[in-house]
């Protein structure tokens, strides 16, 4: 109970107990022992004054006590002693200095100092609402070691925006320890734009790699998308990398589709050379199906610019075919200022299988528009035309063909030769050509017509055939 030692004087004022217990000798109330007030006291108009310092626990305390105490004054402790009931504590902060300590400790790790602003919690700290602010860099740190140290979270909200860190002029970094990461735990799946666990809506920039794995079963489980105009690009890019292998898209169980729209196309822009096996700018190590058509073109002036090749066994072949053309260049191999080589193997023949038979110059199976050159035997359907080393006839008499093939010189005089019986087979062939000019040449024939055929000038051929008894003409081109 507060004390006093001085004389009330007026009817407001409190007195002690030695005041009532001296009016009670007059008739007073008496007050005996201890005195317990009880029900509701008011102070309307003054309230009670003391110029005592209280010393137990239970004493009433002035103003002047309070303010002392609580660090308003002067900086002072305030302790607060554990109690068996609930009971909320209220202490006034106000920082008049930058000097002094001026901090409040609670014994349970709690400490506010307000000369710095600065809050220091040993355990768990819980706000409904924490703001720091001032000019100077603030923080917020722990040093209780394990999960969840620092956290912020929310417990009813469903926002996206339930936990917002904000930074109104600058930006926001986060800075594990190198040996750790900044996670987001939320297995929300990305299947369009602004949806998946982690949405970023400007650009993202990654120093040290970046590893995109989805646990997702879906189409378009990792999607690079872009939809912002037609000036538009999705760039993949190897600065260094100087293997075949620099960039490398691969699909462990599936394949690889590269899909742009029909008016566009997939390119390769390397202008490597393919001058062998696992050579060129695009190098495939299995097959190649092309649906809607094949244009081949080099530009590498070298020989096998364009170049079909197997190398894999005996029984390999390369087949070129058109399977519903039915024009007779249905299949087209054309040299626009060059030749054109068919080179089998010795022991091998280059085949024409077609069984289409011949009525004319422009008929039959194989078909030359010009001259043929043959340097061997020629069959022609079992009637064998030899043509060996161009024998010169250069004189007038009897002509025994151990020979198929004759050039005539009539450059001195004319020349006539008479084929003989004689060494002839059935079915063979006599071709003779005049090859100078000059004379003429007559050919006649020991048996049947007397005279085969008169040259005039020089390059006329003909071919001769004999028929068991005689020589006949068989054709010529004069």
């Amino acid at each position: 109970m507060p004390t006093s030692t001085q004389t009330p004087t007026t009817s407001t004022q409190l007195t002690t107990k030695a005041y009532v217990d001296q009016v009670a000798v007059d008739g007073s109330a008496l007050l005996s022992s201890n005195n317990t007030w009880t029900g509701t006291n008011a102070f309307n108009t003054i309230l009670p004054t003391s110029t005592l310092t209280p010393t137990a626990s239970n004493q009433l305390v002035t103003k002047s006590y309070v303010d002392t105490q609580s660090g308003i004054a002067n900086a002072t402790t305030v302790t607060t002693t554990n109690t068996t009931t609930n009971a909320s504590f209220f202490v006034p902060f106000v920082a008049t200095s930058t000097t002094g300590n001026k901090a409040y400790n609670v014994s349970t790790g709690l400490q506010i100092n307000p000369s710095n602003g600065n809050v220091t919690a040993s355990g768990a700290l819980a706000a409904t609402n924490l703001a720091v602010t001032g000019a100077a860099a603030s923080s917020i740190a722990t040093s209780v070691a394990g999960a969840n140290s620092i956290q912020l979270s929310t417990t009813t909200s469903t926002d996206n925006a339930s936990v917002n860190i904000a930074s109104t002029a600058g930006g926001i970094t986060l800075a594990p320890v190198n040996t750790n990461a900044v996670r987001v735990t939320s297995t929300l799946a990305a299947t369009a734009a602004n949806t998946g666990a982690l949405q970023v809506s400007g650009g993202a920039y990654l120093a040290n790699g970046l590893f995109a794995q989805s646990s997702t079963n879906q189409a378009g489980a990792i999607t690079l998308n872009t939809n912002a105009g037609t000036s538009e690009t999705i760039l993949i890019n190897s600065q260094q990398g100087t293997s075949n292998s620099s960039i490398n898209i691969v699909s462990t169980a599936g394949g690889i589709t590269l899909a742009p729209v029909n008016t566009n196309a997939v390119r390769v822009t390397s202008t490597l050379a393919a001058t062998a096996a696992n050579t060129g700018a695009l190098q495939v190590s299995g097959g190649a199906y092309l649906a809607n058509g094949l244009f081949a073109q080099s530009t590498t002036n070298q020989a096998g610019a364009i170049t079909l090749n197997t190398n894999a066994g005996a029984a390999e072949t390369i087949l070129i075919r058109s399977q519903q053309g039915t024009d007779n260049a249905s299949i087209n191999i054309v040299s626009t200022a060059g030749g054109i080589t068919l080179a089998p193997n010795a022991a091998n023949s280059v085949r024409v299988t077609s069984t289409l038979t011949s009525t004319s110059g422009t008929t039959g199976a194989l078909i030359v528009s010009g001259g043929v050159g043959v340097g061997g035997n020629v069959s022609i359907g079992g009637i064998n035309i030899l043509v060996p080393n161009g024998t010169v006839i250069s004189g007038t008499g009897n002509l025994t063909p151990a020979s198929s093939y004759y050039t005539a010189n009539t450059s001195g005089a004319a020349v006539t030769t008479t084929l003989q019986n004689t060494g002839a087979t059935n079915g063979q062939l006599l071709t003779i050509v005049l090859t100078t000019a000059g004379n003429n040449l007559v050919v006649n024939n020991q048996g049947g017509t007397p005279t085969l055929a008169t040259y005039t000038a020089v390059n006329q051929a003909a071919t001769f055939i004999y028929q068991g008894t005689a020589w006949i003409l068989l054709n010529k081109n004069f």
